[in-house]
């Protein structure tokens, strides 16, 4: 084969490889900023994200200072939610509100930007930051438009969101409880109820708290015991006190007339 079919067969693969090059691949790599804005739309609308936000994001520099760059920030941003880049999402809705303050779309940006974060918040046996993240966002969004039609479901998600927290924190105390670090179940109880002190679970966490420092009084040693009682015996009164008619009212009574006879023996013998 002579050096000038070799080149000809070579210019006809290469035209044919062009050919075919995916549409998508020719939009991209066009130049077009109009053209890519047009078919970026056209993904966009047919809920394609992955290819919408590939235009879209040649698109942010060159479109800088325009009348479309605002348009294109913003469904850039909510390409990333609804490919479930939720950390991304809250970063281009927080970036959007800084960049153009004066948009139609800024309270929208701002409660994308706390429901990204929402979308985040993990299972509540893991890592809980993206769950407080979550509430301080939407109680800065609440803070911001008081008036907002998306206050209601605010207030709906920051409750979701700190049920998912108490609930945490109960089964880290029960945990405790569970393995007899009792100590460390008090601790945790205790914080429950200061973090959340209208929980329904209050009647139940105290009882535990309860049970807790008689077990902890009855495990200790003899020289620890009489105090341990005491303790066991004020939770008692406390729970006694908020919840008389209890259905636990029984098992605490039943806990506190033993540490008192317990203590009643321990300072018989000197202790």
């Amino acid at each position: 084969m002579n050096k000038v079919l070799a080149f000809g067969l070579l210019l006809a693969l290469l035209s044919g490889l062009m050919a075919c090059k995916p549409e998508f691949e020719k939009i991209r790599t066009s130049g077009d900023s109009e053209l890519i804005y047009k078919k970026a739309l056209e993904y966009y609308q047919n809920e394609q994200w992955e290819k919408a936000q590939m235009l879209f994001e040649l698109l942010i520099n060159s479109y800088r200072g325009k009348v479309k760059a605002e348009d294109v920030y913003f469904k850039y941003a909510y390409t990333h939610f609804h490919m479930g880049q939720y950390l991304l999402a809250n970063y281009y809705f927080k970036s959007f509100s800084r960049t153009f303050p004066n948009s139609v779309h800024r309270e929208e940006a701002d409660y994308m930007q706390a429901y990204s974060l929402y979308k985040q918040s993990p299972d509540y046996r893991l890592d809980q930051t993206s769950t407080m993240d979550a509430i301080d966002a939407f109680q800065q969004f609440v803070e911001t438009y008081p008036h907002s039609e998306r206050v209601k479901e605010c207030n709906r998600l920051i409750e979701e969101l700190r049920k998912k927290l108490e609930h945490k924190a109960f089964e880290e105390g029960y945990l405790y409880y569970k393995m007899g670090e009792y100590q460390a179940a008090t601790i945790s109880f205790e914080n429950l109820l200061r973090d959340f002190p209208e929980s329904d679970d209050v009647e139940r966490v105290r009882f535990l708290i309860v049970k807790a420092n008689f077990e902890f009084a009855n495990k200790s040693v003899i020289g620890k015991q009489k105090e341990r009682y005491e303790k066991a015996v004020e939770y008692a009164q406390v729970f006694l006190h908020k919840f008389p008619k209890s259905k636990y009212a029984a098992q605490v009574n039943s806990m506190r007339s033993k540490s008192l006879n317990k203590i009643k023996t321990l300072e018989n013998n000197g202790y």
